[in-house]
C-alpha cells in the first residue's frame, strides 16, 4: 500500500507542473491520487512542491604541458590502424615447381590496407626488400632455385614499418638441365 502511495506521489511530482493533483479515498478505503477526481467523491487538492534541482560546477580544463605538435603526433599514432598481415600463399615450407622461376605471393591483411593514408605492402625475400605494392598479390619472376624466406610488412608513406608478418619459407624447384 505504501509503495502505491509513494509511486503515486513520485508520479504526481512529475505531473505537478502540468496539472492539479487530487487525493481521495475509494470505496475499498484505499487512498488514491489523480488529476481528476471521480464525480460524487470528495477530493482534496494536493500541494506538490517543485523538485529540487542541482547544477554541477563547470568541468575544469587542464592546460597541456606538452607542445601541440607532440599531442598531434600522439593522436595520429593512436589513430593508426593495427594490421594483422600474413603470407597466405605459398604456404610455409611449400615447394613451388616453376621452371621460369615465377611465383605469385598472396598477402592477407586485416583490416584492408589504408591506401588513402599512403600505406603499402613491402615484400622481403631472404631478409631484403624486393618490392612494394598496394595490391594483395605480388608476382616475382626469375627467382633462383633453392629455399627462400618471405615476409611482408605494412609501411607508411615515409617507409616506417607499421606491422610485420611472420616469416614463411618456400622451395623454388627449377629444372637445372643443360
Amino acid at each position: 500500500m505504501r509503495k502505491i502511495i509513494l509511486f503515486s506521489l513520485l508520479l504526481a511530482t512529475g505531473l505537478a507542473s502540468a496539472t492539479n493533483i487530487y487525493k481521495w479515498t475509494d470505496e475499498s478505503g484505499r487512498v488514491v491520487f489523480g488529476d481528476k477526481p471521480p464525480n460524487g467523491i470528495e477530493a482534496t487538492p494536493v500541494r506538490v512542491q517543485s523538485p529540487q534541482t542541482f547544477t554541477p560546477p563547470p568541468t575544469p580544463t587542464f592546460k597541456s604541458t606538452g607542445s601541440e605538435e607532440a599531442e598531434k603526433k600522439a593522436a595520429e599514432e593512436a589513430a593508426r590502424l593495427k594490421y594483422k598481415v600474413a603470407i597466405a600463399s605459398p604456404a610455409d615450407d611449400e615447394p613451388v615447381r616453376n621452371n621460369p622461376g615465377n611465383i605469385a605471393i598472396q598477402i592477407s591483411s586485416e583490416p584492408a590496407l589504408d591506401v588513402e593514408a599512403g600505406h603499402k605492402f613491402q615484400l622481403l625475400m631472404d631478409g631484403k626488400p624486393v618490392m612494394t605494392s598496394q595490391k594483395t598479390t605480388i608476382v616475382l619472376t626469375n627467382v633462383d632455385r633453392g629455399t627462400h624466406t618471405l615476409q611482408v610488412q605494412v609501411i607508411d608513406e615515409t617507409g616506417k614499418v607499421l606491422e610485420s608478418s611472420a616469416s614463411s619459407t618456400f622451395h623454388m624447384l627449377r629444372f637445372a638441365g643443360g
